[in-house]
């Protein structure tokens, strides 16, 4: 780096030239380079993934309380208090969004106040 020499102070070189220490740093030093191959990352098998038998176990119970009018919540609650516990209240949802067919989903009943003024 003639900058440097001419200057006296490498720090001094690159801010003259508009470089950051880290940029001149891996210009010289890159990384190594990554994977060949990667895998998505939906593809990834890890610990906490449920299986596929887990994931029809859910929507099955999901499925069951939409019929009877209830929430995911409550289907969520209902098989937890009969000591069935698949994943996560949050993982229960995404089940539920993921389902195809929303319009099995129960509908929330809608407060309808009064319309009367007091004028």
């Amino acid at each position: 780096m003639e900058l440097q020499v001419v200057i006296g102070s490498q720090r001094a070189a690159l801010e003259l030239a508009g470089v950051s220490r880290g940029s001149w740093h891996y210009r010289f030093n890159p990384r190594p380079g990554g994977c060949q191959d990667p895998i998505h990352q939906a593809d990834r098998a890890y610990e906490c993934r449920i299986s596929t038998d887990h994931h029809d176990r859910i929507l099955g119970f999901i499925l069951a309380g939409w019929e009877k009018g209830n929430s995911v919540d409550h289907a969520f609650a209902t098989a937890w208090d009969n000591g069935v516990l698949l994943a996560s209240n949050r993982t229960w949802w995404r089940i539920a969004a993921e389902y195809e067919d929303q319009q099995a989903r129960p509908t929330i009943p809608r407060k309808r106040g009064s319309k009367t003024s007091f004028l």
